[in-house]
């Protein structure tokens, strides 16, 4: 090698420390960005006037694709999550909307929420939000089970606690092997706390058959440990410097698909370090008192008071409307009866079954973790709700799965900082 050719690299590489000392590393940044937007052709942008919206206030749709590797980028929605970072309160608050909604989908009439991802992707999926919720969705990032596992891996797994329910379910290598932790090498895992590498947070994060008494039972107790180890990989983040953060961020370009573009994504990991992420507040939909158990075509759906619901979003995001609204009443009820007399499919009774524990007409919903006040933030849009599909008929239970003795499982989600405690509360 030249002298020159020496020279010139020696003080390329003092440059580039210089820069990164300086948390100047964003031109290197942007230039991974522009060539991994051309991967993501979709885009969920939404300029109606109508949704509402606030400049401080990002919600960016996090969708889970239970996406394998020799399939296309559509075939289901295991989770979907909507990631909001508060900057007029300093927080960071999670929504978890649930799969079994029955729901208006756009050119498709009703059906579960989670069909809108398999008819028409992410871009279905975020109009279904939005015509039914009213708020505006900032961008999008969907994540696949590889990329899930790669982001556990990449910050040397996230800190949970097990149940010796879960540990048995998730180690079981009998006759049947449904263990749930993909790689039998892993399928060691025990009772209390664990740190979880990536195959084994994915099989936790994919729990549904298994009752946990603080997280709850079915798709209420999946939302919840998702959640539970969302707030975990945040506070290893956070642990992090900049740099490192960026670091893992490039690295996970081949393994997710996102419309968000360079600048956003520098804003967003800029105010990610900034916020909490000790207190992260969280809500699940439907809300709790908010919908019935049933059946539509064969199919086990929620049965939800849309207006309720869509009213409880924009308190939670936006601070809009009477904080101390008793959503489950000051919304009229659901009038649609629980059962539309179709068949009770094999695929019903066993989620009906999952549910036993629940009430017919409520089960835990994660709420705010912290009190809020009467003022709020005046935002782009009316504090108009959605539709409302609800009218005062007294609900009927009969065709919902019966209520047990069995004690109904927290609202809370667990803190970032903290297993589940016995009331489930954040401090």
């Amino acid at each position: 090698m030249s002298k020159k050719k020496l020279i010139f690299r020696v003080l390329f590489a003092l440059a580039l420390i210089i820069c990164i000392g300086g948390c100047a590393t964003w031109g290197y940044y942007d230039a991974v960005m522009g060539f991994f937007k051309e991967t993501s052709k979709a885009s969920i942008s939404d300029n109606n006037e109508d949704l509402v919206q606030d400049d401080d206030i990002i919600n960016i749709l996090v969708v889970g694709s239970d996406r394998r590797e020799n399939e296309n980028a559509n075939e289901r929605s295991d989770s979907t999550m909507i990631a909001t970072l508060d900057m007029h309160e300093k927080k960071i608050k999670i929504t978890s909307l649930m799969r079994d909604m029955y729901i208006n989908i756009p050119g498709h009439g009703m059906d579960k929420f989670n069909s809108s991802y398999s008819y028409g992707g992410v871009e279905l999926l975020a109009e279904t939000i939005t015509s039914n919720f009213g708020i505006k969705l900032d961008g999008y990032v969907i994540v696949d089970f590889s990329s899930f596992k790669k982001v556990i891996n990449e910050i040397d797994g996230v800190d949970i606690e097990l149940t010796e329910e879960e540990v048995a379910y998730l180690n079981n290598t009998g006759a049947e092997d449904t263990g749930f932790i993909l790689g039998k090498k892993y399928r060691n895992v025990k009772v209390g706390k664990n740190t979880l590498n990536g195959s084994q947070a994915l099989a936790y994060s994919r729990i549904r058959k298994v009752t946990n008494p603080k997280l709850g039972d079915g798709d209420f107790g999946r939302c919840m440990r998702q959640q539970y180890v969302i707030q975990q990989i945040l506070k290893k983040i956070k642990k992090q410097s900049t740099g490192d953060v960026l670091s893992i961020a490039t690295s996970m370009m081949s393994d997710v698909s996102t419309d968000l573009n360079s600048a956003m994504i520098q804003r967003l990991v800029r105010t990610i370090m900034k916020l909490d992420s000790s207190k992260i507040e969280s809500l699940r939909l439907p809300y709790e008192g908010t919908y019935l158990m049933g059946r539509r075509n064969g199919m086990f759906v929620f049965i939800i008071n849309l207006e309720a619901n869509a009213a409880k979003l924009k308190n939670f995001i936006y601070g809009m409307g009477d904080n101390d609204a008793d959503y489950s009443t000051d919304f009229g009820d659901i009038s649609e009866s629980a059962s539309d007399g179709s068949s009770e499919s094999k695929s019903y009774q066993e989620d009906s079954e999952i549910y036993s524990t629940h009430s017919t007409r409520s089960a835990p919903a994660t709420s705010s973790t912290s009190s809020t006040s009467s003022t709020h933030r005046s935002t782009s849009a009316p504090s108009t709700t959605a539709p409302s599909s609800t009218a005062s008929t007294k609900k009927p239970t009969t065709e919902a799965p019966a209520t047990t003795a069995t004690p109904k499982p927290t609202t809370e989600a667990p803190t970032a900082t903290e297993a589940p405690s016995e009331s489930g509360q954040t401090e």
